[in-house]
Formats: C-alpha cells, structure tokens, sequence
C-alpha cells in the first residue's frame, strides 16, 4: 500500500535482495563497493548500525545527510497522515525506513540498491519490493522466538525471498539441511541460481594486509579488504553475483572484482589502536559467528594472550557463545550493552559463573578501562557481542583518537 502511495519507487533501479543469518552485511557491503568501483551508482540499505541511525541508508557509500533524513521522514509522516483511511494500522518503524530509502534512492537516481532485511525474509517489509535478485547467506539460529528454534524454520523463513522465476545465489550453507530447504524453494519457485559452494577457489598468502584469493573460473586473484576466511564465503557469493549482473547490468567486470580489495564495513575483525593496546572489534552475537571468530583467532593469533571485552543481550545464546570461543579467553570482562534488552547482563550459565576469570563491570567505558589494566601490550584485547555493546566500545576508542 505503502509503496504504490508513493509510486513505486522500487521500479527505479535494479534490486539486489541479501538475507540470511551471518554475513549479510558484509556481503551487502562487498557488492556496493564493488558495483560502486564498476562506475554504477549505487544504494545501500543495511542494519542495524553502529553509530548513526543514517547509516542505514547510503547513496555511493555516503550517508544520507541529515537534512535529507528530516526532509525525507517529513514527506512520508504527510503521505501517511492524508492517507489514514487507508491503513488498517500505522506502519512498524522499519517499513517507514524502508519505504523512506525506497524514496530517496529513487530521487537520487541510482542504478542499483542492495537492500538487506531486517530479520528474517519472508515476512520482511523489504520482501515487498520488486527484486532482481537475491542472495542468501549463511543461516543459523538466531531470533528463535521470532523465526522458529530449528534451522529448518529459519531456512524457509529466509527462503522466502526467492520469487517466482526469479534469479537466485545460493551462499555457502553450514548447515546442510538449510542448503536442502532453501535448494527445495528454488525449484516450487523454477527460479534461475548459481551455488556459490560449486565456485572453485584457493587462498593465496596475504598481500599488504589483503586476503588473497585465487578464483579459477575467472583465471586471476581476487583482493579481498575484510579479514577471516568466512569473508571469503561471503566474497563468493558475490562473485556468484557478477555472473547474473553482468547480463543485467553495463559494468566492467575487472573494476568489479578490484573494488573488493576496497571494502571497509566496520565492526567486523577490526583492528584498533587504545593507549598502546590492540583491541580487535567484531560483531559476532551468535554461536555461528563466535564459531568464525575462534576460527579467525586460532588462525591470526594461535599463541597470544586474549581479554575477551563482552556484551551480550538477553535474547541471545550466552550459553552457545561461550562454548565456541572460553577456550581463547585468559581474562573475560563482561559488561551491560545499551538496549533494553540488557537486564541479565551479568547473568551466566553455572559453569562459567563459577570460574575464576570472568569480571563483571555495568559502564562500558569502566569495562574497557579493567580490560587494559589487566593486559600488557603484548596482549589482545577482543571486544564482541552485540552491536549495542561493540558501537560503544568503537565510540570511546575514537572519541580517544
């Protein structure tokens, strides 16, 4: 309704649709930069966001001003007001936004948008807008109580992006059964798709801090700027991508793939300095990703002395958490993320209460100050969990700068 009120916007430019569990967001991030490089003008709607609510929404990696952002809201708040009668209820805050972005990409006249969901797909409000394609990345279990405690409900939930006949990548799955019911959607759909998994590839040694990457169907190297070998999942996809954008759009496919090695998508493996201390910064909120993280850690730093700097929300799995990645820990210091969902901060399962390493301080910024009293500079410090949590940490070290 929402949409043909304000003339279906979406209609504009050419739709990339990104769902799934982890790595959606540094994929979105991966094909704007790319698409970006490749001389089109690009949009990005993303969430959630670190410091700004603008972040949300970019035209050519920019944020939209705040001026635009006030102009913007106003234009719809009015469209909405004189077309009451027609609204069973006031939208949710997250379909104004979307409909918002849909509008101001539309003004600005870009060629091409990657809108990432919110949660989920199927009931999405970014589900309502005409895609060309769409891409689903890793899934697992997250946001039990809204998508369903199985993988398998999850998968369908995120699946529903796929469309009829529509043009599909398929991302590298962990779980297989996801891949099955996602592989199960295509097909009800006889949508077009290419399986990122079948992309042949090797990992090259590092260049200048790159990750390099070796793709055989395109018979060169890929430079990839986000650290961990699950960014080259996600990378795959892209690449994935390139084949149908190609055909959709006029891009040059050597500018394309040289963007990657551009990408900057903060939050996600990022290396910061504080008073001498390196402090590593990820979003990683769910087993799944504290599973990559250890990865990464057993990788880049198998000896080194970790203080894990944590903050987890109520909802999420603390328990799955901590299983993955306790064992890289030395010190833990558990602090309250900003929310609302944030009252059993300091609660823990038995196990971990009962160990002897683990301090619990409320103020984030008195957190990370215990953190660098009980390191030494040789030692890293690790900050992750939810995005409330890292967005503050991020916030004091630059404010520090």
């Amino acid at each position: 309704m929402l949409l043909s009120l304000s003339g279906n916007p979406d209609e504009k430019y050419y739709i990339i649709h990104v769902a799934g569990t982890n790595g959606k967001g540094s994929t979105s991030a991966m094909l704007e930069q790319a698409l970006l490089n490749a001389g089109l003008k690009t949009g990005l709607y993303t969430s959630p966001h670190l410091h700004s609510y603008r972040e949300r929404i970019r035209v050519n990696n920019q944020l939209i001003s705040e001026e635009r952002f006030s102009e913007e809201t106003e234009k719809l708040r009015i469209l909405i007001e004189k077309n009451q009668n027609l609204f069973e209820e006031n939208p949710t805050e997250f379909e104004f936004l979307t409909i918002m972005a849909a509008n101001y990409f539309a003004e600005e006249k870009v060629d091409v948008v990657i809108f990432e969901t919110g949660l989920g797909g199927r009931l999405d409000s970014t589900n309502a807008l005409k895609t060309k394609l769409s891409i689903i990345s890793n899934i697992g279990i997250d946001h039990k109580e809204i998508l369903g405690d199985t993988i398998e409900l999850i998968a369908k939930e995120k699946a529903g992006i796929i469309h009829n006949k529509g043009k599909v990548v398929l991302g590298i799955q962990e779980h297989p059964l996801a891949k099955k019911v996602i592989l199960e959607k295509i097909k009800k759909e006889n949508a077009d798709f290419i399986d990122a998994e079948e992309i042949n590839f090797q990992i090259l040694p590092e260049e200048k801090g790159l990750q390099r990457i070796y793709i055989d169907k395109l018979k060169r190297e890929v430079f990839l700027n986000l650290q961990g070998e699950h960014q080259i999942d996600n990378m795959l996809s892209v690449i994935a991508a390139l084949e149908f954008l190609e055909k959709d759009l006029s891009l040059d496919r050597n500018a394309f793939i040289e963007g990657l090695s551009k990408v900057i998508w903060p939050g996600r493996l990022e290396l910061l300095d504080y008073y001498g201390r390196e402090i590593l910064i990820d979003g990683a909120h769910n087993p799944q990703g504290a599973r990559k993280l250890k990865k990464y850690l057993d990788s880049k730093y198998p000896d080194r002395k970790i203080i894990f700097l944590l903050g987890i929300l109520d909802d999420k799995d603390k328990e799955g958490i901590l299983k993955e990645v306790y064992s890289k820990a030395a010190e833990i210091v558990i602090s309250k993320p900003e929310g609302t969902r944030n009252s059993e901060w300091n609660k823990l399962p038995l196990e971990y209460e009962l160990k002897g390493n683990i301090i619990f301080i409320e103020n984030t910024e008195g957190a990370l100050l215990k953190s660098l009293e009980i390191s030494s500079k040789e030692d890293l410090i690790l900050s992750f969990g939810s995005f409330y949590f890292i967005s503050k940490v991020r916030e004091i070290i630059k404010n520090s700068l």
